[in-house]
């Protein structure tokens, strides 16, 4: 690692400087670096601290991490788990297959960090202010160092203050859309619990619950808990106080899925406003990740847009940009345009408003709907195990 020097007259020159190291900007600058361009990690923390954001990594942003060179690094920092039992009023819905990687969201980080290549400049320090233009972007550190680099790409998350001082505008979705809880627990009476993966949905749309999932994690056994309530709703200081009461109370007969248990950590809840920046063809300055728009917890696909975000940038547009002069509001419109990215990013849209209308969507439609949903899974489950025995015995 490279920190920030005390001379405040230092100057630095990169390529491309990347502002917030989290799971996006440290993909984003892992890509460029392995399309052989000069970048720039900057973030206030040399280690990553403890935040409560995505617990698991499945789906394509297995594929892409690997397209990103840091497959190696989730699997050094994760537990594996292969097998969902999935359950709604306690009865088996279904059972599948599906490759997870859990693991705490600083702990992915952090791995990623250790598997940057080496020809990235990590800077520990917080960037006070960005000068944009047309050629080459100014920032300046809070302990007066200096740097020019031809592009920023500002990866900050949810951080305003920079955003707003480059005169973006955050437009407002959907607030309190969801609310995210987490906490570990252990079985009591035995060694382990009688799953790997287990999810319990929602009994009603009155509840305004969408899933319980409970999976193996380093410490143990984590429950992700996603609601679709006002963060100023009683249940979450309820679960600060006591936390196994709340579950059991929030959905009967959970204990009868999982056993006897107890829960062993502080319950953590993280609410979710959804929103969008305007205004973001601008020259200079990208955004990527949570950045420019936020999505759905519940969903899980805040990492496919964050690694999508980096992929897309450091194989295809950043090079592109650098081989000719400027860095124009055109060139930054054409990242926003790019096919893929718009794909990943209207799957995350979509899916969240579908996945909050079809847990709480009141009036007979959506009521239909869901129970055409959970029958259907029942009907492939049921064929899946009727047929798998002979597709055995033909093998």
């Amino acid at each position: 690692m490279q920190a920030s020097s005390q001379d405040p007259s230092a100057l630095r020159t990169f390529d491309v400087a990347v502002v917030g190291g989290g799971a996006a900007g440290t993909a984003a600058a892992c890509a460029l670096a392995r399309s052989g361009i000069n970048a720039a990690l900057i973030d206030l923390h040399d280690i990553c601290p403890p935040d409560f954001k995505a617990d698991k990594v499945a789906g394509d942003q297995i594929g892409l991490m690997r397209r990103l060179g840091l497959f190696d690094a989730l699997t050094e920092a994760a537990v594996r788990s292969n097998h969902v039992i999935n359950m709604r009023r306690g009865r088996v819905i279904d059972r599948v297959e599906s490759c997870e990687y859990n693991l705490p969201y600083e702990d992915l980080v952090n791995a990623m960090r250790r598997h940057m290549p080496d020809a990235v400049t990590r800077i520990v320090g917080k960037v006070a202010r960005i000068e944009a233009g047309e050629d080459i972007q100014r920032l300046e550190l809070s302990n007066g160092d200096r740097i020019e680099a031809r592009l920023v790409i500002l990866a900050t998350g949810g951080g305003e203050a920079l955003r707003a001082s480059l005169g973006f505008k955050r437009k407002l979705l959907h607030k309190d859309h969801s609310v995210s809880v987490a906490f570990d627990l252990r079985p009591v009476g035995r060694e382990a619990f009688d799953f790997e993966t287990l999810t319990v949905y929602g009994d009603a749309p009155r509840d305004g619950i969408d899933y319980l999932s409970l999976f193996p994690f380093p410490t143990g056994t984590r429950a992700n808990l996603f609601l679709y309530r006002e963060i100023k709703d009683p249940i979450f200081a309820a679960f600060r106080s006591d936390p196994k009461q709340t579950l059991l109370a929030a959905i009967p007969g959970v204990e009868k899925a999982i056993g006897p248990f107890e829960i062993v950590s502080r319950a953590l809840s993280r609410p979710v406003d959804l929103y969008e920046i305007d205004g973001i063809e601008r020259p200079g300055v990208v955004l990527i990740g949570d950045a420019y728009r936020t999505s759905c917890p519940a969903v899980g696909d805040g990492l496919s847009r964050a690694f999508t975000d980096a992929e897309r940038l450091g194989s295809v547009h950043v090079p592109q940009w650098l081989a000719t002069p400027g860095m124009g509001a055109a060139k930054i419109a054409s990242f926003y345009s790019d096919p893929e990215k718009l794909a990943c990013d209207g799957r995350a849209s979509h899916a969240a408003n579908y996945r909050r209308n079809s847990t709480v969507g009141r009036g007979m439609g959506w009521e239909l709907h869901r129970r055409r949903v959970i029958l259907q899974r029942r009907i492939r489950a049921a064929i899946g195990s009727a047929i798998a025995p002979r597709r055995a015995a033909a093998s």
